[in-house]
């Protein structure tokens, strides 16, 4: 009670000793304090006076800052002018100086003109006595400037910081008033928790005096927090004026440090003006003169050319700058003294300013209206809410309560008033929620009776014979602004001539609708009205005023802005809605019970105990349609019939302490109630308890329940549940592990009718409270294949059972939106598997297998759960849920013995292989050439026989992956057989593991480690790797070399030469390779080349084609053939030399090879 009341206490004190000193309250006694302070409301001045006091306190302070910002904007004005005086001084400075560069530029001109030596010596001493003035000048204008320049920075500094204070002030007490506000809504919702809703009959004059009450308390709520933070705002203030004060001493200190400048830069001059005129006698007038050039903006050379060209040009400007420099002094000065008079101004503020903080602070330290009351006041409360006694303190809370239901209405009125006023209302509708703007009411005639009729529940239902009655219908609106309150009370329905209806439908309840949103959020704007039919209104009346010469009637929701206003004024829906009654219909006697899987279950399908041995029968309605209050067994009003075996049914599984959950006449499939009852309740079913075994009744009623009633026993009551909903539980069994318990339902309909004549029974199986278990997440490292390593659980994670589930999905992506499900297998600590869920308390190990990896995603998390079930009685009671959380880890290791076989790298090299890709006809060549040939990788890299499968990717289109699936052979068209080296990749493959989405669309399949080596490739033929000479015999000590010689002669010479004398070798093999190139062109042998036709040729050094001789090759008889091009003596060899034999062979590929030998050609000689 404490709690409910502090919040109205403490509003009432604040009340009590408010900073308008105007309330006092000093009662030992809370009821007579209330009653005082009632009395004293009615003396007091209006809200309106206490309103427009608070007002004229705001109007001071802004008053007050408004003179803060004038008294800184005129401080900014000084300082601009200061700041122009600088300039000023800075423009006679750079004066000076011109007027040392022309005296110069005179002295200069002089001695280029022939002057006399004393002449020019005399202009000279007058340039550097301008020079001397010149700097001089300068530097004391530079001083003057930055003096100037910081004591201007110091008094703008002080005024914008007074400024910066006095709006800071102005701001807080703008927030004050925002937080009065504030607190006086949370004051109305505080009192509004505590109001009765059976206060409705409260004096009217009690509300007029508590609405005069609230009032006051709004207004001297205000003001006592406008008052305490004044206090505050003001010692601000008062601080922020001291330092403008000391801020303004330093300024006119400044200032006569700038006035001393002024005064020195005018000495300055006067001296500088006094050498001048000595040095420059001779100098006459041409003031006129420059200061025309001056304003015609004359550049520096021409100034100099006019100084130049005039003897008494010096003369005037030194005469300028002496004004110029009397100039700056005097504006300097006027300056500081303005600057002089802003900060005695701002003084002369500052001390005003802590004169009204003074007066104020008298105000609130007065000792019967100050804060120091308020605060003793408070902590009275205090003591109270602590639990402690407070001195003289006594309560009737029971009259305080009475007090505050009378304030209600007035409250709301305040609140309404000035906080929640509705600027616009329409209906809103839409396919998601409940509004329908044709609803129906529900109409009941009911007849006589109490429900029940013996005092088994903690309250009773009556029933009045032909008393009408309705259930209510409700309607949705948006209201502008969306902070805006609605209550019941502003709530009508009008027609279209403006003529409320509320002696037929009234208002019954508002309250905010969120059920479009996915979050509550009371400030949507949207409100739920539930509207009823007045209690008692006949059929007649009704359709009288919702219906016009048989057609409906359209309605808009009104709402009144206050009760305050005598004018009163309504905001309003559109005329969309319309009313109509039907007579209600009885509820089926269905009903259904949520089990402890949360799973809806129909009674239909719930055991119960029909035609036990010596217990009573079981009766239904003879006719569904017609329930009574009361059945009748016997004689012709019969109005039952034997019913309602469910024998066959299971029972419902729940658990200790754990609710069980009741709909009546509940559409389990539509999630909607199809007929409203006025209430129900259960107790035991104890006339069908077993007759054979007394103890199971005895044990029943030993068993701790909510809401269940234990027949006989009067303190031990059942709950009414007042409409169609309820919910029971078995807090506990004592000890036992588990039971089945009966229940017995009864219900009545809106009229006083029995749901069901007897009631119905359902059984559970109850068993203890179901537990939970998480086992962490699990890492599948598919590296090591589908299954985890055997994780252990902690002890007690899984108990002994009945029956388990199985694993089911909880979380984690689906997989083109398949849910997948990976299995749990279990060990006990011999780590010996585990199958019998009688055994699973023994379980200490466990490991997950993904069996099917393509079914979760790549590196994917997945949470499932484990349900362990008892069975009691038949049925199965969760004992236990498990939680367990797989990782699908992909894997990061390349596997097997891959590698490049031992002499297969090719050159030395560690990485680059050269395999001969070999035509599908073999090497002889055809009458075609091959257009593709083949190579098995087997015969270059290792490994490739193992378990583990591979994949090597040539980066071309041209050539296809080469996996186990072909047999590891390469196959590879004759336009890439050219030698070239080449990068490749190979890929360990794990097969149908993966599922990972790429554009969107889900691609499963296999998974690949790259190899981390680069790897090279040379696609070659054999023949890329030959070379060819002549033979050397080594016994042939005469000719070893059987290099040609071809002689020429007058008589024309033909050699021939047999292929047999050309050696060839091939890098790789020159056992199949290699030998003479007879033996690799003979038709009859190998065949492995042939000659490309015309293409045998002798090339000199001088690049000259066959200059000797012609040669030819006879591919039959496999022989060379030089025949001597010329007889003529004059075009014979004067020499010895050397030329090149080339000619062309093709291998079955068609690819080209250029034989190249040495051939000797001597003269005739």
């Amino acid at each position: 009670m404490k709690k409910k009341i502090s919040s109205s206490l403490l509003m009432a004190s604040m009340l009590a000793v408010g900073s308008t000193g105007m309330l006092v309250s000093c009662s030992e006694d809370y009821d007579d304090d209330i009653k005082n302070l009632q009395s004293q409301i009615d003396g007091l001045a209006t809200a309106d006076d206490l309103t427009n006091r608070i007002n004229e306190m705001a109007s001071a302070i802004e008053q007050a800052k408004n003179e803060a910002i004038a008294k800184a904007n005129a401080a900014n004005e000084v300082a601009l002018a200061a700041q122009q005086a600088a300039a000023n001084a800075q423009n006679t400075a750079e004066g000076a100086q011109q007027v040392a560069d022309a005296a110069m530029a005179k002295a200069e001109e002089l001695e280029k003109n022939g002057a006399t030596k004393e002449e020019v010596e005399a202009a000279r001493e007058a340039a550097a006595a301008a020079q001397a003035f010149a700097e001089q000048a300068k530097q004391d204008a530079d001083k003057a400037l930055a003096d100037l320049q910081a004591a201007l920075d110091q008094a703008v500094a002080a005024a914008t910081e007074a400024v910066s204070q006095a709006q800071a002030t102005a701001d807080n007490a703008q927030k004050t008033a925002d937080e009065a506000k504030e607190a006086a809504q949370k004051a109305f919702d505080d009192a509004k928790a505590l109001i009765d809703e059976t206060a409705e009959n409260a004096a009217e004059e009690a509300a007029k005096n508590a609405a005069a009450a609230a009032e006051a308390l709004d207004a001297a709520l205000k003001a006592e927090q406008v008052a305490q933070q004044g206090v505050a705002d003001a010692a601000n203030a008062l601080a922020a004026a001291q330092a403008a004060d000391g801020k303004a001493e330093e300024a006119k200190a400044a200032a006569a440090l700038a006035q001393e400048a002024a005064t020195k830069a005018q000495q300055t001059a006067d001296e500088a003006k006094t050498l001048a005129n000595q040095a420059l006698g001779e100098i006459s007038e041409l003031e006129s003169k420059l200061n025309q050039a001056i304003a015609d903006g004359a550049t520096k050379d021409e100034l100099t050319s006019q100084i130049n060209a005039a003897k008494n040009e010096l003369k005037g400007l030194i005469t300028e700058a002496e004004n110029r420099a009397t100039a700056v002094a005097n504006t300097a000065k006027a300056a500081a003294d303005a600057a002089q008079a802003t900060a005695d101004q701002a003084l002369s503020i500052a001390q005003a300013a802590k004169t009204a903080i003074d007066a104020i602070k008298l105000q609130i330290n007065d000792e019967t209206t100050g804060l120091a009351a308020l605060d003793a006041r408070l902590k009275v409360v205090e003591a109270w809410m602590k639990g402690g006694e407070a001195e003289g303190l006594q309560i009737d809370l029971k009259a305080i309560e009475e007090k505050l239901d009378s304030i209600d209405g007035a409250l709301k009125d305040i609140v309404g008033e000035y906080s929640t006023m509705v600027t616009s209302v329409s209906f809103f509708y839409a396919n998601n929620t409940t509004s329908d703007l044709s609803p129906k009411f529900s109409k009941v005639t009911q007849k006589e009776n109490t429900f029940p009729k013996e005092d088994v529940t903690d309250t009773q239902l009556t029933f009045k014979k032909d008393y009408t009655t309705t259930d209510s219908v409700s309607v949705i609106v948006r209201v502008s602004p969306t902070n805006a309150k609605l209550t019941k009370e502003n709530i009508t329905l009008i027609n279209s001539q403006g003529k409320e209806i509320s002696d037929v439908v009234e208002c019954a309840k508002v309250e905010p609708f969120t059920g479009l949103l996915t979050r509550s959020d009371l400030n949507n704007g949207l409100w739920e009205l539930t509207f009823k039919m007045v209690d008692g209104v006949s059929a007649a009346d009704f359709k009288a005023a919702v219906e016009h010469n048989g057609q409906s009637v359209l309605f808009a929701v009104a709402v009144k802005n206050t009760k305050l206003n005598e004018d009163e004024r309504r905001v309003i829906t559109g005329y969309d809605l319309t009313l109509s009654a039907e007579d209600a219909k009885p509820a089926s006697n269905g009903f259904a019970l949520k089990d402890n899987a949360g799973i809806w279950r129909s009674v239909e399908d719930i055991n119960n105990r029909y035609g036990a041995t010596g217990a009573p029968k079981e009766y239904v309605w003879k006719d569904a349609t017609k329930p009574a209050t009361a059945p009748i067994t016997s004689g012709s009003s019969i109005n039952v019939v034997v019913g309602d075996n469910r024998t066959a049914q299971p029972l419902l599984a729940a658990e200790v302490d754990k609710a069980i959950e009741i709909q009546v006449d509940y559409d389990i499939n539509n999630n909607k109630t199809n007929n409203k009852i006025a209430g129900f309740y259960v107790t035991l079913d104890s006339k069908f308890a077993s007759a054979s075994d007394p103890s199971e009744l005895n044990s029943w009623n030993n068993y701790s329940y909510v809401g269940v009633g234990v027949p006989g026993d009067a303190k031990r009551k059942a709950t009414l549940f007042k409409g169609n909903k309820g919910q029971i539980t078995v807090a506990d069994l004592g000890g036992v592990a588990g039971d089945v318990i009966g229940f017995r339902l009864y219900a009545v309909n809106l009229d006083g009718t029995l749901v069901d004549p007897d009631g119905r029974a359902f059984y559970v199986a109850v068993g203890n409270t179901s537990t939970e278990a998480t086992i962490p997440g699990v890492t599948v490292d598919l590296t090591k294949g589908t299954s985890s390593d055997l994780v252990e659980v902690e002890d007690g994670t899984f108990i002994n059972c009945s029956s388990v589930t199985g694993w089911t999905y909880a979380s984690g992506t689906k997989v083109n939106n398949v849910a997948p499900v990976f299995t749990v297998k279990y060990y006990d600590a011999d780590k010996a598997e585990i199958t019998n869920p009688a055994q699973y308390g023994e379980i200490k190990y466990v490991k997950f297998v993904l069996d099917n990896p393509m079914a979760f995603e790549d590196g994917g998390t997945y949470t499932q759960t484990l349900e362990l079930y008892n069975v009691i009685s038949g049925t199965k009671v969760l004992a236990k849920t498990i939680t367990a959380s797989v990782i699908k880890k992909m894997p990061t290791t390349f596997k097997g013995d891959f590698g490049i076989k031992i002499g297969q790298t090719w050159n030395n090299s560690s990485n680059i292989v050269r395999p001969f890709i070999t035509p599908a006809a073999g090497w002889v060549v055809g009458t075609s050439f091959a257009t593709e040939g083949t190579a098995n990788l087997t015969d270059i890299f290792k490994g490739l026989d193992g378990t583990e499968k591979y994949r090597f990717d040539f980066g071309t289109d041209d050539i296809d992956d080469v996996t186990s699936d072909n047999g590891y052979v390469l196959t590879v068209p004759k336009k890439l057989i050219d030698d070239k080296e080449r990068a490749f990749n190979v890929y360990n493959i794990y097969k149908d593991i993966s599922a990972k989405k790429v554009n969107g669309v889900w691609v499963t399949g296999n998974y690949e480690v790259a190899y981390s080596e680069p790897l090279y490739i040379k696609l070659a033929t054999w023949s890329y790797g030959m070379e060819y000479d002549w033979l050397t015999v080594k016994n042939d000590y005469k000719n070893p070399y059987h290099k040609p010689v071809l002689n020429w002669t007058s008589a024309g010479t033909t050699e021939n030469v047999v292929l047999t004398e050309i050696t060839v070798t091939n890098d790789r093999d020159s056992q199949n390779f290699g030998g003479t190139l007879a033996s690799l062109m003979d038709n009859s042998g190998k065949n492995y080349l042939n000659y490309v036709a015309g293409s045998a040729k002798l090339t000199a050094t001088d690049g000259s084609v066959n200059p000797y001789f012609n040669v030819s090759v006879d591919e039959k008889n496999l022989k060379l053939t030089f025949t001597q091009n010329t007889t003529d003596a004059s075009q014979a060899p004067y020499g010895q030399h050397e030329e090149t034999l080339t000619f062309d062979v093709q291998d079955a590929y068609g690819i080209k090879t250029t034989i190249t030998l040495p051939v000797t050609v001597k003269n005739p000689n």
